[in-house]
C-alpha cells in the first residue's frame, strides 16, 4: 500500500495475492467501514481516492475467499 502518508490516492498491490475473486476494506480509527470493493480474480492493483476522508488513520484490509490476508495502516495527510 502506497504511498504512505497520502495525500489524494493511495495505491494497493495485489501482485503477490492469489488470483482469486479479493474484496477490499477500508476502516477509520473506530472500526467503522468507510471504504469497500470486490475485485475479479487476476486484478492485481486498485487505486482508492481519498478526497471524500477526513485527515487521520485508516486500515485497508485485503480479504480473499472471505478471509483477512493482510491489513495494513494508512495515514491520509493534506
Amino acid at each position: 500500500i502506497y504511498p504512505n502518508p497520502a495525500v489524494d490516492m493511495v495505491n494497493v498491490d495485489l501482485s503477490n495475492a492469489t488470483p482469486s475473486a479479493t474484496q477490499v476494506k477500508m476502516t477509520n480509527i473506530l472500526g467503522s467501514t468507510v471504504y469497500q470493493t470486490s475485485m475479479n480474480a487476476g486484478v492485481d492493483h486498485l487505486e482508492v481516492p481519498l478526497s471524500d476522508y477526513e485527515n487521520g488513520l485508516y486500515f485497508i484490509t485485503v480479504y480473499q475467499n472471505g478471509k483477512a490476508v493482510k491489513t495494513e495502516k494508512v495515514q491520509i495527510v493534506r
